[in-house]
């Protein structure tokens, strides 16, 4: 019997900057439990677990730039993270938004 292990080729959907926060969100990854976001200003220093597919970076600096990745995780392991995002958080109170094409899943033999 073959066993598989799911590798997730996560992308990063969307981000946004309102009212002094960053708001990440992704499109949800099938047999996923969970998502790791990372992120810091001069890199990816702070991380957080969360079930859904948004999470909030609090207490951002205008003007500073932000690198935020995605990874899921579920009972096997945690996938690749999305390519690591640089985000520059406004000058001025307007919603910025980036984004990056929808994720796709790869299954890969373990057993080769």
């Amino acid at each position: 019997m073959n066993k598989y292990i799911i590798i997730f080729l996560f992308t990063l959907i969307s981000v946004n900057s309102l009212a002094g926060h960053l708001i990440v969100t992704w499109d949800r990854i099938e047999d996923a439990e969970g998502y790791v976001v990372k992120y810091g200003t001069e890199n990816l220093t702070s991380h957080a677990t969360t079930s859904g597919t948004q999470f909030k970076i609090l207490n951002v600096i205008e003007g500073r730039t932000y690198f935020i990745s995605v990874s899921s995780i579920n009972q096997l392991k945690e996938s690749r993270s999305s390519k690591i995002l640089k985000f520059k958080v406004p000058a001025k109170r307007e919603t910025k938004s980036l984004e990056i094409p929808n994720p796709k899943l790869i299954f890969q033999n373990i057993n080769e």
